[in-house]
């Protein structure tokens, strides 16, 4: 299991590696003739919620979400297509060339909080270990899912519920805390102490 390394957003960089290889896709599509001139698909992006929207600067259409950054070096001019107009100017599907890049950009923002969830409680096992509440097998779970989201794929359902189980344990009067790994309980020092430990089954 490798280190997780501190204020370090997995998430982020997850996109950061789909955006490095965006010049592979660009590649597949090349030169086209648009308006009399030479133009080439020099970037896609996808906007976030938390940004404004654009205008597509072929059809006017607003808002967009997808656009497409098309330039001219001939007359050094960069316009904004959206996702229809590009297969239109280009004569391509482009659309079909970016759906595998687009799908794998949705799912990874899609499962951000799963990220961020396990980014955590992986912090919090290497800090604290042993004293901390999640396991050493529990904590090779949370590697496992953490692959997969690397993947860019989404957790199956049984990952999701041994997340769940991990993150929100039921509290007992007895014990503080249970879930189906064992029971733990906080010291007054904060320290998250193991009383009887039981791995996953399953």
């Amino acid at each position: 299991m490798s280190k997780i390394k501190e204020k370090t957003s997995l998430y982020k960089q997850a996109i950061k590696k789909l955006e490095n290889s965006m010049p592979q896709y660009l590649k597949t599509v090349g030169a086209f003739q648009w308006e009399g001139e030479d133009w080439e698909i020099t970037d896609h992006h996808l906007i976030p919620d938390d940004e404004p929207m654009q205008k597509c600067q072929c059809c006017g259409h607003y808002p967009i979400r997808e656009i497409y950054y098309v330039t001219s070096e001939k007359i050094g001019e960069t316009r904004i297509v959206g996702n229809r107009c590009i297969d239109s100017i280009t004569n391509k599907k482009i659309a079909k060339i970016f759906k595998a890049y687009t799908r794998k950009i949705n799912r990874t923002k899609k499962n951000k909080r799963y990220f961020d969830t396990i980014q955590k409680l992986l912090e919090l096992w290497e800090e604290f270990r042993p004293n901390f509440y999640v396991n050493t097998y529990e904590a090779t779970k949370l590697y496992d899912m953490l692959n997969r989201l690397r993947d860019y794929k989404n957790l199956t359902k049984k990952q999701k519920q041994k997340l769940d189980f991990i993150q929100h344990p039921p509290k007992t009067e007895t014990f503080g805390y249970r879930n189906l790994y064992g029971k733990w309980r906080k010291t007054l020092d904060n320290d998250w102490i193991l009383i009887e430990e039981k791995p996953f089954t399953g």
